[in-house]
């Protein structure tokens, strides 16, 4: 389904929703608490060795449980979920099932994962400031990795 074609759908259900009909129209999954930095504001850090993850079929379960309610838009977020293993096998599970699949990443694995992140509908990643600023917020290194993944998903375009 093309995104143009899901974005109707969302907007079909919007509108539902304003004549009453009661729709989930977006989950935001907190797919991991398991990320490679250490951010100061984060909450994730409190939780690297916390309850267990759902499973690839428990996630997709609950994919399709909320799509058959009329959910049109699936947000994974973490921690960092392209630690993940089956990153794109969830992102491609949501879109069979006609929602916009969007990715919220720190970038960090942008360079090994090119290929599955270009796969989702909308990437999201933040800048917190210039280098100095975000670095010392995130990691030393964390900016530049930033940068290098917006460059090559741009460059990628012919993936995504």
């Amino acid at each position: 389904m093309k995104y143009s074609d899901k974005k109707f759908n969302a907007l079909l259900s919007c509108v539902a929703a304003k004549f009453g009909k009661k729709t989930p129209l977006k989950v935001t999954h907190y797919i991991t608490d398991r990320c490679n930095l250490l951010c100061e504001y984060c909450y994730a850090k409190k939780f690297q060795k916390g309850p267990a993850e759902l499973t690839t079929q428990q996630v997709k379960d609950s994919m399709k449980e909320f799509a058959s309610f009329g959910c049109t838009t699936w947000v994974l977020i973490g921690g960092e979920p392209l630690v993940r293993s089956d990153i794109g096998e969830l992102i491609d599970y949501g879109q069979s099932l006609g929602m916009i699949v969007n990715l919220v990443t720190n970038a960090s694995f942008v360079p090994q994962k090119l290929d599955q992140v270009c796969r989702a509908d909308n990437l999201y990643t933040s800048l917190d400031g210039e280098k100095e600023i975000h670095d010392a917020i995130r990691g030393k290194g964390s900016y530049d990795a930033v940068m290098k993944a917006i460059d090559l998903v741009q460059g990628a375009r012919h993936l995504c």
